[in-house]
C-alpha cells in the first residue's frame, strides 16, 4: 500500500508540476516574444538610422529589470522541472528523461549568458550607436536560442507524456485509486495503454466484497 501511495504522489506531483510549467513556459515565451519583438525592431532603426541612435528608443527596450523578470521565470522552470524529474526518476535508463534533463541544462546555460550578455549592454548615453546594437544582436540572439530550447523542451515533455508514462515510474502496478486520479486529472490518451492487468486489486475486492 505505501509503494502503490508512493506512485500515485509520483504521477500527481509530476502532472501537476509538467502542467505548471508548461502554462509557465507559454507565458515566459509571450513575455520574450515581446521583447525580441521589440530587440528586433530596434535593431532595424539601428541599420537604417547609422549610428544615429535614437536614444529615447534605447532606453525603452533595454530595461534591464523587465529582462531579469522574464529570466527569472525561466529559471523557475527549469527548477520546477528538475524537481519533478529528481523526485520520480525510477529508472535511471529512462531516455526520455535523459533527454529532458539535458534540454534544461541547455537552456539554463543559455539564461546565464543572456544575463550576462544583458549585464553588459551599454549605457546609452556614454556609448556610441555600434556598442549598443551589437549589445542588441548578442541579446536577441540569445533570446531566439533560448525560445527554440523551450519549444523543443515542451514538445519532449508531450511526447514523454503521451507514450512512455509508465517507463517513467519504471512501469509500477498501479493502484485503482491511481488509476482513478489519473482518469480525473489527465487526459484520456494520458492512461489509454495501461492495461487493467497493472491495476492492484484492493482488499477484499477478489472476494466480491
Amino acid at each position: 500500500m505505501q509503494t502503490s501511495f508512493r506512485y500515485e504522489m509520483d504521477v500527481t506531483h509530476v502532472r501537476n508540476s509538467w502542467k505548471t510549467s508548461i502554462n509557465r513556459q507559454n507565458s515566459s515565451r509571450r513575455n520574450m516574444k515581446l521583447l525580441l519583438k521589440g530587440l528586433h525592431d530596434q535593431i532595424h532603426q539601428l541599420e537604417d538610422g547609422g549610428n544615429a541612435v535614437p536614444m529615447a528608443t534605447v532606453a525603452r527596450h533595454h530595461r534591464l529589470g523587465r529582462l531579469t523578470e522574464i529570466l527569472d521565470d525561466v529559471i523557475d522552470i527549469l527548477k520546477t522541472l528538475r524537481r519533478a524529474i529528481k523526485s520520480s526518476e525510477t529508472n535511471s535508463d529512462s531516455v526520455v528523461w535523459g533527454n529532458i534533463a539535458n534540454m534544461a541544462a541547455e537552456i539554463s546555460q543559455g539564461s546565464s549568458q543572456l544575463l550576462d550578455a544583458s549585464n553588459k549592454l551599454p549605457n546609452p548615453s556614454e556609448t556610441d550607436g555600434h556598442a549598443i546594437e551589437q549589445s542588441l544582436i548578442d541579446i536577441h540572439t540569445a533570446i531566439e536560442d533560448i525560445l527554440k530550447q523551450l519549444r523543443s523542451l515542451t514538445e519532449e515533455g508531450r511526447r514523454c507524456t503521451d507514450n512512455q508514462l509508465r517507463e517513467m515510474f519504471g512501469n509500477p502496478r498501479l493502484h485503482p485509486r491511481t488509476v482513478d486520479a489519473l482518469q480525473r486529472k489527465l487526459p484520456e490518451r494520458y492512461i489509454r495503454d495501461i492495461p487493467d492487468a497493472m491495476r492492484e486489486p484492493m482488499i477484499g475486492e477478489d472476494n466480491g466484497l
